[in-house]
């Protein structure tokens, strides 16, 4: 690995003039140039150490061991230009022995022994000759940015407090094309936010203005990084500097391609922008059926995105809207979006010279032959990691691959199973409330007379349950389609949420609890993007968030006046994002999120229209839930760390200074419209991860990988 390729910076064939020292080097002093015990000692020598010289044969020609040096001098505008040069120096050494110093030693004839290695200089010079046409002949058939190099295995560790973020649509994880540098998202709890680690030494930096950062990509030339913040798409120098906005997005999935634009999923479908900023043009749309283009029917929900340098397409997983199984993976055309189908039961797919596509079935990666000029796979497909950790659909893998083909992935499996709900007070401590597990990826709300809890499950579909505290017993609300957003009515006797169903239109719906009826369309004109979260004590207004994909790339908070047939009111609907609404007890006032500060924050707010507003959390806040008496509203901070504002609701409304009550970046993450609840005794009601979740998260990272690919399933 040169300097260069370390720093993850353009390599051209100067990089073979390196990899030529390289050898050359360790043919005739029998040891490597650069050694070490982990690869970041090893990156840290070639970037920072010479090689021991002394280590070289006494009787080494000065200009042998002057070409070494110009073959691996660090800076590449200083090494050995082209290989025919040395072919010059080597023959030259070979041919003149007298003036290039193997007669000589110390000023006295040869020894007998230097007389023995004098002889083997020819062969070992031929062996390094035959080395570099080795692997040039292998570099320019199977990968053209790199020469070959050495399988290495090692671990990035996750840093403290924080926990790999697999909750968002987007993949975590992401490696630059020569595989030097890596790029996750991570969170403790409440906040995300993006970090680098270059493989080759120091730890994850982070990066500054990323917060509720997700999905992170590199550019190719691997200079800029963009990331999905606060419906927005970004990108930040890697070197260093301030985040700026390329457009407003509300998808957590991108991809930047050579010719300097960013295609990305969206509201309208797959989208493309200029690098640079300004608008971005559909290039293909969602819908609830579209025929590709050899006659097929899918359902075009899409899930996944990924690159395929210079094949004019880009590879897209689509999906059904119903189970978290039925994805097929596709290709859409950059120049028309034209569809075509690739493969099927398959998502999160990528191409992998020389000619494999990588892709995500459950929880297993999967392997097949793959002809990228015709975009089809041409054999059987065979695992080659059992289990990687995966979002809550199982749609998105953590697993990234570089274009010289580096390997980062983490262990695991689907974020969900092996999950129990939980009672924690407000030290800290909790008690089991199921005896078995089932697989919770959120919608944890306390019912108007505590003695149950809404429950969202990822068996196979998405379903909401109910869940008796006295029985200790799950009970099935709703099955059908998918459920956002669920909220108890103020009776207890339904629920009120977002109900996407394929090929119909997205409603907001009632469902009885214990009723075999189908749920009931909820009559809001211009619905648009809403998803409930909660209402007023009397039941006569609905709050929601209003995601304006479509329009200024926010969210807004709106209401609906129960019982009415009619639009939503805008509440509040400034350029910043505001979301999360949650009454207070008294129907007066309402906390919830926004990031106009710069970054996430709880405030409360009056529903009049004076707009009256206090600004709870001091450092970042997240999930904001009212103790039922109304005299305490908890948050999340940055941290994950439970805090508790007291309330005065006397004469006057005020707001103390939060407090800190217990750690929580032990619980599971289920952010997925409602993380945890209040009881009314004042105890939470939380959810405890599966025991492999307790686990530290370590990223694996294998270079070279693809030079394993199809010899073992492991890596």
């Amino acid at each position: 690995m040169s300097p260069e390729q370390a720093r993850g910076k353009p390599l051209d064939k100067r990089t073979d003039i390196w990899s030529f020292g390289v050898v050359l080097f360790e043919c005739l002093s029998g040891c490597r140039p650069f050694e070490g015990d982990t690869t970041s000692d090893l990156v840290a020598r070639i970037l920072e150490r010479e090689p021991d010289w002394t280590a070289l044969p006494a009787a080494t020609p000065p200009l042998i061991q002057l070409l070494l040096r110009r073959c691996l001098a660090k800076d590449h505008k200083r090494r050995l230009r082209d290989i025919g040069d040395a072919q010059v120096d080597i023959e030259s050494a070979l041919d003149d022995p007298t003036t290039s110093g193997l007669l000589l030693a110390h000023g006295a004839l040869a020894t007998s022994s230097e007389r023995r290695w004098r002889r083997a200089l020819p062969i070992a010079v031929l062996l390094a000759v035959a080395a570099l046409i080795g692997v040039g002949i292998g570099w320019s058939v199977r990968r053209p940015e790199v020469a070959a190099s050495p399988v290495l295995r090692f671990t990035v560790d996750i840093p403290t407090s924080y926990s790999l973020s697999t909750e968002e649509d987007g993949r975590a994880l992401s490696l630059n094309s020569a595989g030097t540098m890596l790029a996750f998202a991570a969170q403790a709890q409440g906040k995300r936010q993006i970090f680098i680690h270059e493989l080759s030494v120091g730890d994850p930096r982070l990066i500054p203005g990323s917060e509720d950062g997700a999905a992170p990509f590199f550019s190719p030339d691997g200079r800029w990084l963009g990331f999905f913040a606060g419906s927005k798409l970004m990108k930040v120098p890697v070197s260093g500097g301030p985040p700026l906005v390329v457009c407003g997005a509300t998808g957590k999935k991108g991809v930047w391609l050579d010719d300097g634009t960013i295609v990305f999923l969206g509201g309208e479908g797959i989208l493309r922008v200029n690098e640079n900023a300004g608008k971005p043009q559909v290039l293909a749309t969602s819908g609830r059926t579209k025929r590709t283009a050899d006659g097929t029917q899918l359902l075009l929900g899409y899930c996944s995105l990924e690159v395929v340098p210079g094949a004019g397409y880009v590879l897209a997983g689509v999906w059904d809207g119903v189970t978290n199984q039925s994805y097929d993976t596709v290709s859409v055309s950059l120049s028309d979006g034209t569809v075509r189908p690739v493969i099927e039961h398959a998502v999160d797919a990528r191409y992998v010279p020389p000619g494999f596509l990588v892709f995500l079935r459950g929880s297993s990666v999967l392997a097949a032959p793959f002809d990228v000029k015709r975009g089809v796979v041409t054999g059987e497909s065979f695992q080659v990691i059992d289990g990687v950790l995966s979002n809550k659909w199982a749609d998105a893998g953590e697993f990234a691959i570089s274009a010289n083909g580096t390997l980062a992935y983490v262990p695991g499996g689907r974020r969900g199973p092996g999950r129990r709900l939980i009672r924690v007070d407000l030290s800290g401590k909790s008690e089991p409330l199921m005896e078995g597990s089932d697989s919770i990826v959120g919608g944890i709300r306390v019912s108007p007379d505590g003695l149950d809890i809404s429950v969202l499950t990822m068996r196979r579909h998405l379903a909401l349950w109910t869940f008796n505290l006295a029985r200790r017993a799950l009970t099935l609300v709703s099955n059908t389609g998918e459920i956002w957003g669920p909220v108890w009515m103020p009776d207890g006797e339904a629920f009120v949420y977002r109900q996407v169903i394929p090929e119909q239109e997205p409603q907001i719906v009632l469902k009885k609890v214990g009723s075999a009826s189908p749920s009931e369309p909820v009559p809001i004109e211009k619905l648009g993007d809403m998803v409930p979260t909660s209402f007023s004590p009397d039941g006569s207004i609905l709050l929601m968030t209003h995601d304006r994909a479509s329009a200024e790339f926010r969210d807004d908070i709106v209401l609906y006046r129960w019982g009415k047939s009619g639009p939503t009111e805008v509440v509040l609907g400034t350029p910043a994002d505001e979301e999360g609404a949650m009454f207070a007890p008294d129907g007066k006032h309402f906390a919830y999120l926004s990031n106009e500060t710069g970054r996430y924050e709880v405030f409360v707010r009056t529903l009049s229209d004076s707009g009256r507003k206090w600004q709870v959390s001091r450092v970042g806040g997240h999930l904001p839930v009212w103790a039922r008496d109304g005299k305490s509203l908890f948050f999340l901070d940055h941290k994950g760390v439970m805090q508790r504002a007291r309330i005065d609701t006397g004469t006057s409304f005020k707001v103390a200074l939060p407090e800190r009550l217990f750690d929580t970046t032990t619980v599971a993450t289920t952010d997925l419209w409602g993380a945890y609840d209040v009881l009314p005794d004042g105890d939470f009601i939380m959810v405890e991860p599966a025991e492999w979740e307790k686990e530290a998260v370590r990223i694996h990272v294998v270079t070279n990988w693809v030079s394993e690919l199809g010899k073992d399933s492991t890596p």
